[in-house]
């Protein structure tokens, strides 16, 4: 068989794996009942939910900045159980959203978090990578050491000079 050949076939084994590791990743995702933190009014609740796990979904895409392997995202998704909390925050100042942040983790108990999966997107003069690993610290910090932390950065053109955050944490039933 010519290079080519094993090429296209690896490209399209790739692509066969990719899908039904996708397909996993929805299927855990619609099990699951997802509670945004903190709690907002209930008529939000759903839409903040499918905001949180549309911008995690981002983060597995091919040009992502940093790039969440989507079977390390299926692993963390695994260890965060059936009921995990979901956080979104948006705004042109980077520095409201870290204090989002913080504020929101320190409301969630320590040893409750066994996984977390984290997300910054933006576009524009707001969005710095230094406010993305910011974010990475503070939620790292928040969380037992011993917890799985998966992360990615990506470039959302529909974000005008502004930044975002999504995470979804918890830990498995039981």
């Amino acid at each position: 068989s010519s290079f080519a050949g094993r090429c296209t076939a690896a490209t399209e084994g790739g692509s066969v794996k990719r899908t039904l590791v996708r397909r996993q990743v929805l299927k855990l995702v619609a099990g699951m009942a997802l509670s945004p933190w903190p709690l907002p009014a209930a008529s939000a609740q759903a839409d903040r939910v499918q905001q949180t796990v549309a911008a995690l979904l981002a983060a597995t895409e091919e040009g992502s900045i940093l790039q969440i392997d989507l079977e390390d995202f299926r692993d963390a998704l695994n260890l965060c159980g059936r009921s995990p909390v979901s956080f979104t925050v948006t705004d042109h100042d980077a520095d409201k959203v870290l204090d989002a942040c913080r504020s929101a983790l320190a409301l969630m108990p320590r040893d409750k978090v066994r996984a977390a999966v984290v997300v910054c997107s933006g576009n524009g003069k707001s969005f710095q990578l230094s406010h993305c690993a910011e974010v990475f610290r503070v939620v790292q910090h928040a969380m037992d050491e011993s917890a799985c932390f998966v992360f990615g950065v990506v470039i959302d053109p529909t974000l005008v000079d502004a930044m975002s955050v999504a995470w979804l944490a918890g830990a498995p039933d039981g």
